[in-house]
């Protein structure tokens, strides 16, 4: 059996097993280097595409002489049928892709490795500019024998990062579509709580105010009670004295 694509063929030549066969296809159906965005990102990286292989994605950017050169090249590598059997290789012009990958700032054209299963990633050492073939197949020869430690993964503070990275990311999309409708969005919710909490904050300062109404006018009929029972008292030891 023999699946052809534009970019690269391949044959299957294990044993014919169902349950292997559908696996076998299920990995080979997509182009040896396709294109990655946002839309395919989920299916790229399920586990049923991925079997067990690291994602080696070109993150090219604009149109630079740099972007062509690494994308040819990781074109190149990607074409090795020994590289194939460690990575799925792709490339992306989107830069924002890279950042909600890896959360760092896109800075130029480069090889960026993730493991879609526990987030974590690697990247060359080099800049943009020294980087050639021959350095990123060293590089990717250095992850698939465990000679290069990964970046990334699940920590308390990768999980913060990317908890606020997904916030703004989400409130940027909302002022793209429209400035009126993210206004309405955040506005108004906002608006909504600052007026119930300054109704609260309100109410308490009635109730204290209440409160100190109520004393003072129980202070003023004591003083009254008792000016009156002094009076009265005055009479009285004054009448005494008379009689």
């Amino acid at each position: 059996m023999v699946i052809k694509s534009p970019d690269v063929w391949d044959v299957y030549s294990g044993e014919v097993v169902l349950e292997e066969l559908l696996i076998w296809c299920t990995v080979e159906r997509f182009p040896a280097f396709a294109e990655v965005a946002v839309e395919n990102l989920s299916e790229r990286f399920h586990p049923s595409v991925s079997q067990h292989r690291l994602h080696a994605i070109a993150f090219v950017g604009g149109a630079s002489s740099e972007a062509t050169h690494v994308e040819n090249w990781v074109k190149a590598i990607a074409m090795k049928s020994d590289y194939r059997t460690h990575f799925i290789f792709s490339f992306s012009r989107d830069s924002s892709l890279f950042k909600d990958l890896t959360l760092i700032s896109f800075e130029g054209p480069t090889l960026a490795v993730v493991n879609g299963s526990n987030d974590h990633f690697w990247l060359p050492e080099e800049e943009s500019s020294k980087l050639s073939q021959g350095i990123l197949m060293r590089f990717l020869d250095s992850i698939r024998n465990d000679q290069n430690p990964p970046q990334g993964g699940y920590s308390w503070g990768r999980k913060f990062k990317r908890t606020l990275h997904e916030i703004t990311k989400a409130i940027s999309s909302l002022f793209s579509v429209g400035v009126v409708i993210a206004l309405l969005v955040i506005a108004v919710p906002l608006t909504v709580v600052g007026c119930l909490c300054y109704l609260m904050c309100t109410m308490d300062m009635g109730d204290d105010t209440g409160g100190d109404e109520d004393s003072e006018e129980e202070t003023t009929e004591n003083v009254n009670r008792r000016l009156t029972e002094e009076q009265v008292e005055g009479l009285r030891q004054r009448r005494i004295r008379d009689d």
